[in-house]
């Protein structure tokens, strides 16, 4: 409360309507009141800081980890780092040998399609007075779609004129006939032309008297009144439509 100077008491005193005897009584109250919070509010302050330094004189000096106690914070530290070692070496280890397989794997041929045949071997006959020279030919045989390269052994689209490994371009062989590959589908060139898409334009919105008029159409439908077999068939789509529509609402 402090001070207050007989005038000041008067003045309040006067403002709520009391005596000057009532007015002083409830000041001091209200003194009282404040003087026994801020008290209560210092001890609990204080009781609060004592329990915390009495955890923290009860707490020991190591690191509490989730299966052993350790005694000082330099170990915990040590064998953490031991532990995320091994568990990276582990997973360098694991990548590598993975690496290694999936390389076995692409050496291996894609399909178990037979190699191609050896270049035709001739065979030359020498006598003294002529020289006759007789070539045979083997054919080998190939899947329909796809081509075997006799380098890498890599699987190729038959269409393919060279062998599509990284590591290759070795030309398809020329046992293969490109008159046995299937036809190329044909071009339409008809289907797009400049002159007259330009002149083309977006059909118009549906106009105001059309919007009512399948409106009126729905009611009819609905309602189960005769109409014509045009209109009804008009009817019927956009009562579908509608539906779609509510479908597609409802699922959101």
């Amino acid at each position: 409360m402090g001070f207050r100077s007989p005038e000041a008491i008067k003045r309040r005193a006067l403002k709520r309507g009391n005596s000057v005897s009532d007015q002083l009584k409830i000041d001091r109250d209200n003194e009282v009141k404040r003087l026994k919070k801020e008290h209560e509010q210092r001890r609990q302050q204080q009781q609060m800081e004592q329990q915390q330094q009495q955890k923290q004189q009860q707490k020991p000096s190591g690191v509490v980890t989730s299966k052993t106690f350790v005694a000082n914070v330099d170990e915990a530290t040590e064998k953490n780092t031991e532990k995320k070692e091994k568990k990276e070496k582990k997973e360098k280890k694991e990548k590598k040998e993975k690496k290694e397989k999936s390389k076995d794997k692409s050496l291996l041929p894609k399909t178990l399609i037979p190699a191609p045949a050896p270049p035709p071997a001739s065979t030359t006959t020498t006598n003294p007075t002529t020289t006759t020279t007789t070539t045979t030919t083997t054919t080998s045989t190939f899947a329909s779609d796809s081509w075997i390269c006799p380098s890498c052994s890599n699987s190729n689209w038959l269409r393919r004129t060279i062998c599509n490994s990284k590591t290759c371009s070795e030309p398809r062989p020329p046992s293969i006939l490109t008159s046995s590959l299937p036809p190329k589908p044909s071009s339409n060139n008809k289907r797009h032309n400049p002159e007259t898409s330009r002149t083309q334009k977006w059909s118009p919105q549906a106009s105001p008297s059309k919007i009512e008029e399948n409106r009126e159409l729905l009611k009819k439908l609905d309602s189960g009144e005769n109409m014509n077999e045009e209109d009804t068939k008009r009817a019927e789509i956009l009562k579908n439509r509608r539906d779609r529509k509510a479908l597609k609402k409802s699922k959101k």
